[in-house]
Order: structure tokens, then C-alpha cells, then sequence
């Protein structure tokens, strides 16, 4: 039986890359199983993302999207790398109950942020010498918020953020 109230996946996604004032974008589209580029753009927003108001931002970017006539309101964000912080470490021998108390230890102490106003990934990895080591990265949850919010006055709906 068909399910009345399941999620189905966009077609059409809006994806952007966000550094400073200058979004660039791509309108994918999905058929059959593969993917193509329907097209593709950039936008320069007055002032940096970072500084702008949430509403005159959101303006603005509604306004050069409808210049564009690009209507997708899905969207998936690339963020800009200056906003992502990176630590490393080698992973000592512990139990895997205390792994996750090591990993905010080392948050702590190489973030400038307390580790619950960011979120954060972690990848772990393999060195040659078959030790392993964590790659911990971190972007501030406020920043994330405020993105989130110029784009959801900008009629945009984000399901996603990457790196």
C-alpha cells in the first residue's frame, strides 16, 4: 500500500556556494537516476553575508534569483571554508565509551568556541604507520542559524549544508 504522507524527494534542487557577498548557484535537476546541471549562475550580494540584516540580505537575494527566474525553492548551501575550523589528533587506545569525552576534550581545548555552540563533524582515519587519528571540524552554530534564516525569508528551503 502507498504511503499517504511520505516524503518524496525534490527533482529540482537549488545549489549554492556561499563566499562573503558572492553566491554561486546550480539548478539540478534529477531524471531517471542521473543528474544534470540545468544551469548555473552567480549573484553578488552589496555587502558581506556575514555583516548584512537578515531581511535586507534575504531581499536581495530573492530579488537577483527572480532576476534569474530561477523559482527552486530547495536548496543544499556549500559554506564558505573561512567559516570552518579543523583540528587533528592521534586517537589514543581508550575504550569507545571514553572516546567521545576525549573528542570533546580536544574541541575544548583547540576550538575558541565551547563545543556546544558549534557543530561539529568528525573523521576519522588511518595513518601509514597504522595509527589512527580523528579530523574534528567545526563551524559555529550562529552562523549556520543566521544563513538559515536569510534563507528561509528569501523563500528558500534548505535541506542541506556541506563543506
Amino acid at each position: 500500500m502507498k504511503q499517504l504522507f511520505s516524503k518524496q524527494r525534490p527533482t529540482t534542487v537549488l545549489g549554492l556556494s556561499l563566499d562573503g557577498a558572492r553566491f554561486d548557484g546550480a539548478v539540478v535537476r534529477r531524471t531517471n537516476g542521473s543528474v544534470q546541471v540545468a544551469r548555473s549562475f552567480s549573484l553578488t550580494l552589496s555587502q558581506d553575508f556575514a555583516a548584512a540584516d537578515v531581511e535586507v540580505a534575504a531581499r536581495e537575494i530573492r530579488e537577483q534569483l527572480d532576476k534569474q527566474e530561477i523559482r527552486e525553492r530547495p536548496c543544499t548551501v556549500c559554506l564558505p571554508l573561512s567559516w570552518v575550523l579543523a583540528v587533528s589528533s592521534p586517537l589514543p587506545d581508550l575504550p569507545p565509551e571514553d572516546l567521545a569525552e576525549f573528542l570533546q576534550l580536544e574541541a575544548e581545548r583547540a576550538f575558541p568556541y565551547a563545543p556546544e555552540d558549534l557543530s561539529i563533524q568528525e573523521f576519522r582515519f588511518k595513518s601509514r604507520t597504522g595509527a589512527t587519528h580523528v579530523t574534528q571540524l567545526a563551524v559555529s552554530r550562529d552562523n549556520i542559524s543566521k544563513l538559515e534564516q536569510v534563507l528561509r525569508a528569501a523563500r528558500l528551503t534548505p535541506v542541506a549544508f556541506s563543506i
